[in-house]
């Protein structure tokens, strides 16, 4: 993609943690440590930094250089972590699972808010650049980034379908507030897929007890598994039951609802919203009140508009547009 920036020289900066730094610069790559990379960058001219994950780490890097232009590309946990809001997306049920640490929460508040205030731009899609600037004040003006990728990587994450299975949550995080989705469909008889990532903590712990103590037939995902494997696996769902109310998981969701999967979320994920303006066919979780609504599955007509909608609004043109805009 900077390729594509007709000319222009570049230096990028990635920022993997504390300890795990590379530099970018006329199509090389040397990775640095922290201070090592400080360093470099103190004698150098930087005109744009671009925070693909805005952290404490990123700012104490360029903190005290003289920078042009700060573009956050919004990742997503980077926003939703935030000590203030984190809370917000967690229901009554999962908030006591909630993990803190006081001394992070403290300058994270400080340090990040501050930033988030003073950036030139966010790149972000459009529902959650209303859920920073409803929570977080900041004179940054929005970027488009509908998705990081197109839809050709989209659509070759998943072959056919091969069994009905439902798919509770993407992982072990607590924001998947895996026990109020169980509730709304704790009736089915049908098999469900429940992936937790190979962790097992108190949460993780009482999840089991209660997908066991319910469902008939489950598969609970223990081990952590590789993308293709992943997605192997997913190649058994019918439909999707995302309890989350902010957004994540998308590069779950997106393929299933590519493949014709049933997809039901909560009206206040931002996500809902967002495929709802992109005219996408998902469904409220919130009115999943009878159980035949769970269980029929997306006409043929339902399938091809949601394939169409994907193909159109995240097509590899619009995308390599978009990241142009980006890093202009």
């Amino acid at each position: 993609m900077l390729q594509s920036l007709e000319g222009k020289p570049y230096c990028v900066v990635v920022i993997h943690s504390f300890f795990a730094i590379e530099i970018f610069k006329d199509s090389t790559c040397r990775k640095y440590s922290f201070f090592q990379a400080k360093k470099v960058l103190r004698q150098s001219e930087i005109c744009d930094v671009f925070y693909h994950y805005l952290s404490f780490h990123a700012l104490l890097l360029i903190k005290g250089l003289s920078i042009k232009k700060q573009t956050w590309i919004v990742w997503g946990a980077d926003y939703y972590f935030l000590p203030t809001v984190r809370t917000k997306y967690y229901s009554e049920r999962s908030k006591p699972y909630i993990k803190t640490n006081a001394i992070r929460d403290f300058f994270s508040k400080r340090m990040l808010y501050k930033a988030i205030h003073d950036l030139d731009f966010i790149a972000a899609n459009k529902t959650d650049f209303e859920e920073i600037k409803k929570h977080i004040s900041t004179k940054a003006v929005l970027k488009d980034l509908d998705n990081f990728f197109h839809s050709n990587h989209i659509k070759e994450r998943l072959k056919g379908i091969s069994g009905d299975f439902i798919l509770i949550g993407n992982s072990d995080d607590p924001a998947n507030n895996h026990f109020d989705g169980i509730e709304k469909i704790k009736n089915t008889t049908r098999k469900v897929i429940v992936p937790l990532s190979g962790v097992k903590n108190k949460y993780t712990e009482k999840l089991k007890m209660n997908i066991e103590s319910i469902f008939s037939e489950s598969q609970i995902l223990h081990e952590f598994l590789s993308h293709e494997a992943f997605y192997k696996r997913l190649e058994k769902v019918e439909t999707v039951i995302f309890p989350h109310l902010r957004q994540q998981g998308r590069g779950t969701i997106m393929p299933l609802l590519y493949h014709g999967r049933k997809v039901f979320l909560f009206e206040k994920n931002p996500l809902y919203r967002l495929f709802k303006s992109w005219n996408l066919i998902v469904f409220s979780l919130d009115n999943i009140q009878h159980l035949n609504r769970l269980d029929i599955p997306l006409s043929k007509e339902e399938k091809i508009n949601n394939q169409i909608q994907i193909d159109t609004i995240l097509s590899e043109e619009r995308n390599k547009q978009q990241w142009i805009n980006i890093l202009s």
